[in-house]
């Protein structure tokens, strides 16, 4: 929740401002929408950048399985071998 949290925040913040803020309604309205395309492309960024990291977690970690059954698979041979010795 906490970055989720911090940009729903700001948005919400932005927005009371710019409704508060001495403007014209076109000006606000413009102003309103500006800022949500710039939410939006954050939004987009960092869901990009969330889902990379996630990508490169996986990846990892299915690595790191690959590498504990090949492990455990060559020590289960180790001790067959040793066990037909």
């Amino acid at each position: 929740m906490g970055l989720f949290g911090l940009l729903a925040g700001a948005a919400i913040g932005a927005t009371v401002g710019l409704l508060l803020a001495p403007a014209s309604g076109k000006e606000t309205r413009k102003n309103i929408k500006r800022r949500a395309k710039r939410a939006q492309k954050d939004l987009v960024d960092l869901v990009e950048k969330v889902r990379g990291n996630a990508e490169a977690a996986a990846a990892d970690a299915m690595e790191d399985a690959g590498k504990e059954v090949s492990s455990k698979a060559k020590r289960a041979a180790d001790a067959v071998r040793q066990s037909a010795n």
